[in-house]
Parts: C-alpha cells; sequence; structure tokens
C-alpha cells in the first residue's frame, strides 16, 4: 500500500511520506484515510491574447501579460481504499503587466502579420486586477511497483483573470500608412477579464526514493461557458465575447523532500494552456447595457498561465 500513498501525494502536488512510515503502513496491508494540506509562495507568468475577425482576416489582437507574486494552497483527501479528492488554488495580484494592442485596417494592410499593423497602441501602465485558478479532482491510486506508482483523476478547473489600462501613446493610419502619433490622457482607457470554466481527465506518475519523491502530472480537457469581458472606457464602448469551447492542456513537475513523518518541503512548475477559440461578440453601451451591434464567430480568445513555487506540505 506503500506506492498507493506516494501515488496520491505526487499526483496531486503533495509530499511522501517517510520511507519508514511507508513501510509500516504496507505492513498493516491497508493506509489509514489521510488529509493533507499544502501551502506554498512562487511567481505565475500569465498571457492572454483578445481577437476580432472579419471572416477568417484578423483585425484586431491585444496581448495583454504579467509577471506577478502568486499564492497556493490545497487540501488533499484520501481513503484506506485508494480513492483520493484533491481541492487546489492559486492567487495573484498585481506585479510587472504590459499589454500591446495591435489593428490591421484592410485599407492601409495587405495582410495581418505581426509586422504589417495599421493601428497600435499601448497603455503607459497596465495592471493585473487580479487572477485565480482552482480545481477540485476525483481520482484513484495504481501501484506499479514499490517506487512507482500513478493516480488517474477527473474534475474542474476554473480560471479567472483582468487588466486594467491607463494612458499610453499610439500610431494609428489616418490619411496614410502609420501617419499619425500622439498620446492619451492619463486616465483609465480599456480593462479586460476572461473567464475559463473547464472539465479534465488527468494522469500522475509518481517515483519514490528514501526521502525523495518526484511526480509528474499531464491533464487534457475542454473549457465551457467561457466568457471575454472588454470595457473600452474613452468612447464607453464594451464587447462581451461568448468564448466557444477549447481544449485545455495542464502539465506539472514535482520534488518533494520528507523531513519528518508529516512534514515536507517542495518546489512544483505547472503550465496551463487554453488554445485559440472563436467566440461570438455583443457590443454594447457602458452607460446603459444597450446592445448596439451583434458580430457572430468575429471575436477569438486564448490564455496561458506558468507558475514555480515552493512551500510546506503537512499530513494529519
Amino acid at each position: 500500500m506503500r506506492t498507493y500513498l506516494v501515488s496520491m501525494f505526487a499526483a496531486l502536488g503533495l509530499a511522501a511520506p517517510t520511507a519508514a512510515l511507508a513501510d509500516e503502513m504496507q505492513s498493516t496491508g491497508f493506509a489509514e484515510p489521510t488529509i493533507i494540506f499544502h501551502g506554498g509562495v512562487g511567481i505565475v507568468g500569465i498571457k492572454a491574447d483578445e481577437y476580432a475577425y472579419e471572416g477568417d482576416a484578423k483585425l484586431s489582437q491585444l496581448i495583454w501579460q504579467s509577471t506577478a507574486p502568486a499564492f497556493s494552497a490545497g487540501l488533499v483527501a484520501r481513503t484506506d481504499s485508494g480513492w483520493t479528492l484533491a481541492l487546489d488554488g492559486l492567487v495573484a495580484l498585481r506585479g510587472k503587466s504590459k499589454m500591446n494592442d495591435y489593428d490591421w485596417d484592410p485599407a492601409f494592410t495587405t495582410g495581418d502579420g505581426p509586422d504589417d499593423w495599421s493601428h497600435y497602441s499601448h497603455p503607459a501602465e497596465t495592471r493585473l486586477n487580479h487572477y485565480v485558478s482552482g480545481s477540485i479532482a476525483v481520482g484513484h491510486d495504481f501501484a506499479l511497483n514499490d517506487q512507482a506508482s500513478f493516480n488517474l483523476n477527473a474534475g474542474l478547473k476554473y480560471f479567472d483573470v483582468k487588466w486594467s489600462g491607463t494612458g499610453g501613446s499610439y500610431i494609428y493610419s489616418v490619411d496614410g500608412f502609420r501617419d499619425t502619433s500622439g498620446t492619451f490622457a492619463d486616465e483609465p482607457i480599456i480593462d479586460y477579464r476572461q473567464r475559463y470554466p473547464s472539465a479534465f481527465v488527468g494522469l500522475d506518475m509518481s517515483f519514490h526514493r528514501d526521502r525523495w519523491t518526484f511526480g509528474f502530472s499531464a491533464k487534457g480537457g475542454v473549457t465551457f461557458n467561457a466568457t471575454g469581458l472588454d470595457h473600452h472606457l474613452r468612447r464607453q464602448i464594451g464587447f462581451h465575447d461568448e468564448i466557444k469551447p477549447a481544449p485545455l492542456l495542464g502539465l506539472a513537475g514535482r520534488l518533494d523532500y520528507a523531513v519528518t513523518d508529516t512534514l515536507s518541503l517542495f518546489v512544483s512548475g505547472t503550465y496551463d494552456r487554453i488554445f485559440r477559440a472563436r467566440a461570438d461578440e455583443t457590443e454594447f453601451d457602458i452607460g446603459s447595457g444597450a446592445t448596439t451591434a451583434l458580430y457572430p464567430n468575429d471575436a477569438g480568445a486564448d490564455f496561458q498561465a506558468a507558475s514555480l513555487v515552493i512551500g510546506l506540505t503537512k499530513r494529519f
């Protein structure tokens, strides 16, 4: 049974028990039900894109990026029969952010490549208002041998990120190609939010030796009911995007060292990607909320996040 518990810890990002404790549990034939808490601090990098299209032609792309301090925590419960329930969350605020806004006006461009843009703007200050990710998963452990095991799991994951931009500068094509430049007033000009509920299935591997445990996780899934919300504050125009289902990929790796039978140190890295999907867009007046235009399938979005966290795991 030692590998059952080891699998759960590595699969769900937790530290393994010491070899002595694992041997004791194995000798009984059953592992006692276990509750484990883990928490840590680190850094997260976030990138989200929003797109506007006309048919197959890309008209606009806004690229939002942040690097920010992150705080993670989770709770795991395991039954004596090998079933696992895991709750995990990560929160980030502020940090360093930027946004670049590119447009491709067919009157001035012959393509939509990265160097073909006709309009460009860049806020003087871009702020990460919030970033939250969280998941819940149910799984089961399976032993391969005394040092290796795996966990099959399925669950739900949620991402929520919002930025805002103030002031800035621009280069526009008005009478000719990139013929006009200037600056915006030092006031809020734009904000943007993406929300992605998703469902996934996962395979998590665990390898244990003495006090060390290495775990690797791969998850695949799909988003549902995802939304994007963009407020162009200078013009008082908003855009609400109903993002169509998109593939989700999640990868994670973790190294744990058991300091005692119940306390461990860990370092972990994660990467999540939601691939680009089209969206149905509704344009509305921010002041009244009245719909002013509909653009079926003429918007789009994607998302990526990577984190590095160090922390402690406590077994109760």
